[in-house]
């Protein structure tokens, strides 16, 4: 088997081109958010409740790499590729991240709430965090918070109450946040309010 058929083949076992399309799910949700005039105040609560639901997604994919482990035990050689390829893959998910706040604080601002962003992000920071802590240790998705509610919430509340996970948590946010500002600065334009009046803002 060649390096680039290895490479399919541990992509497709677990999932990572999955894991990919849920990360990008929240940036284009809030892009059509922002990008949809007239949209009355229950969709736009709705739509942000879906988009902060799926957010963890996007980061999430920083932890795929301990794939990269199982990918070296099947193919011995050099795993620069699955390296490159993975290296992609995580940058893809924290862009999407970062762009999904941008736009959040975009439609933040919008609707008369600017003043609580800083708040509200590290509220995001946090949530994400946390998100991606379930995912990663507990294997819980999105797609559980909406099919097992009870059991999602008693499964994370019976994960924070342990204090021992509180440090590598605040960590992950803290990395989270300081990544979102990097990305924000490199690769987002500046707020500009004059080009987003179009925004029905009826809250």
């Amino acid at each position: 088997m060649t390096d680039l058929n290895a490479l399919s083949s541990n992509l497709s076992s677990w999932s990572v081109l999955w894991n990919l399309f849920l990360a990008l799910l929240p940036g284009l949700g809030s892009y059509l958010l922002l990008r949809s005039p007239r949209l009355p105040w229950p969709l736009v609560i709705a739509g942000i409740g879906l988009v902060i639901l799926f957010l963890p997604n996007a980061p999430y994919l920083l932890t795929d790499f301990i794939h990269l482990f199982e990918f070296e035990q099947q193919q011995p050689r050099p795993i620069s590729l699955a390296v490159s390829v993975y290296l992609a893959i995580a940058f893809l998910g924290m862009l999407s991240y970062s762009g999904t706040l941008v736009n959040l604080r975009r439609i933040w601002g919008l609707l008369g709430q600017a003043q609580t962003w800083p708040v509200v992000m590290f509220g995001l920071h946090s949530l994400s965090a946390w998100g991606v802590w379930l995912g990663r240790s507990l294997r819980l998705n999105s797609w559980d918070l909406l099919d097992h509610p009870q059991r999602v919430i008693h499964e994370a509340v019976a994960l924070l109450v342990r204090l021992d996970y509180w440090g590598e948590l605040f960590s992950l946010a803290l990395l989270l946040a300081l990544s979102h500002q990097l990305l924000q600065h490199l690769y987002w334009p500046q707020i500009r309010h004059d080009s987003l009046r179009q925004f029905d803002r009826r809250l």
